[in-house]
């Protein structure tokens, strides 16, 4: 009896090996959970697991032989999948609540430039119309004021397009956030 089981471990091949490891594991559990350094460890391995083993030797060979590891191996494989999954559903949340993050920052950036670009249109406006009194008072032969409003108006226009822009950037970041 001891040679057939100790054949058919021979014929198993590695995994005879790690039958013979998992049976240990889960005969000597509560004691290595107790151990407290891998030197205790392994003189554990050393000293008592062969004690434990060779009490019961025919016992413990047909114990080990006698569990089908390939069965055990799938759940495990099933059950690390598993959690794989499950650590990437984390990352991506993890990503995407960042991701949540740096939009609301960005929008709020956005919001703070288009609040400046307000302000300052409304500068450019009045000093539009300072000079449009200016000129209207000068009317006769002084181009001075009329020359200025043009260059203002420039300015308005291109101020005007850059808060465009930046409204337009700002309903996009929004949008993307109620998305999310």
């Amino acid at each position: 009896a001891v040679v057939s089981t100790q054949s058919t471990g021979f014929l198993q091949g590695i995994q005879a090996i790690f039958k013979v490891v998992l049976y240990i594991i889960e005969i000597s559990e509560k004691e290595i959970l107790a151990l407290r350094s891998f030197d205790e460890l392994i003189n554990y391995m050393k000293e008592v697991v062969p004690e434990k083993i060779s009490a019961s030797f025919e016992y413990n060979v047909k114990a080990i032989f006698s569990n089908d590891l390939s069965t055990e191996m799938r759940e495990l494989h099933i059950e690390y999948k598993v959690l794989n999954e499950d650590m990437a559903h984390a990352n991506k949340a993890e990503y995407l609540e960042t991701k949540y993050e740096l939009l609301k920052l960005q929008n709020k950036c956005h919001a703070h430039q288009i609040t400046l670009l307000n302000k300052e249109l409304q500068q450019c406006r009045a000093e539009k119309r300072a000079l449009l009194a200016e000129s209207e008072m000068r009317r006769r032969g002084e181009d001075v004021g009329e020359s200025l409003i043009v260059m203002r108006d420039k300015k308005i226009s291109e101020l005007m397009r850059e808060m465009e822009i930046l409204r337009n950037e700002n309903e996009s970041l929004r949008k993307q956030l109620r998305k999310r």
